[in-house]
């Protein structure tokens, strides 16, 4: 008569019998620590490279044939720190992670297309450029005679009426010989209880002036004005 087949636990990974006495048996608790970190590098080995590394290293081979192929078709990738990409005419849309390509031409934008890479960008940015170069600028020298011809002469000023009569320019009065003495005694800090003939004394010997023979007063007062500088 055959043996009556003995029923293994139901719990997934024990092959004890149903009803065993104990624990189960589970995988994990058998083996130890190092067991399990190689079988969870078993497992990454397994499932292969993560999709963030796959991505990177293709990034990195577009970029470096971006670049191969500058150099076969003789063009140069422009460098530049006016934004964060680091490539003259390209940016990045934060949104898509993609580069864009554009040029400015006639003060328009002309958008290139969409890229993975920014060398990939920079290479459509320089294909463009050397297919159409730049409008030269005509001469400046040029312009102002055009401008010339074109302006209209200009219109003659209109007289304006005086509403007021011209007033003839009136002239100041002479000054006196006491005025005149005046501004000698402020100018030489002389005694203001002076008179006129000892305050020309008192000047004439301040300015170690002689006065001329037969010469009057007025006439030392002038010199001595001349003398002071007042």
């Amino acid at each position: 008569m055959p043996a009556k087949a003995v029923r293994k636990c139901g719990t997934p990974g024990c092959d004890l019998p149903d009803f065993h006495l104990g624990p189960c048996k589970w995988p994990g608790w058998v083996v130890g620590p190092r067991k399990r970190q190689q079988d969870a590098e078993a497992r990454a080995d397994e499932a292969g490279p993560e999709p963030e590394a796959e991505a990177e290293a293709e990034t990195d081979a577009g970029a470096e044939r971006a670049r191969r192929q500058a150099e076969a078709e003789g063009l140069t990738l422009k460098r530049t720190s006016s934004n964060q990409t680091g490539w003259t005419g390209v940016s990045r849309d934060e949104r898509s992670h993609c580069f864009y390509g554009r040029v400015r031409r006639a003060s328009k934008q002309v958008y290139l297309g969409c890229f993975k890479t920014a060398e990939e960008a920079a290479l459509a940015v320089a294909r463009f450029v050397a297919a159409s170069p730049a409008t030269p600028i005509p001469a400046a020298t040029s312009r102002p005679k055009a401008a010339k011809r074109a302006a209209p002469p200009p219109k003659p000023a209109r007289a304006k009426q005086a509403r007021k009569a011209v007033r003839p320019p009136t002239s100041s009065p002479a000054e006196t010989l006491l005025q005149k003495v005046g501004r000698i005694k402020a100018a030489l800090q002389l005694d203001s209880t002076l008179s006129l003939v000892d305050a020309i004394k008192a000047a004439n010997e301040l300015m170690e002036i002689a006065p001329a023979a037969g010469a009057g007063y007025p006439s030392q007062c002038d010199t001595l004005l001349a003398a002071i500088g007042v």
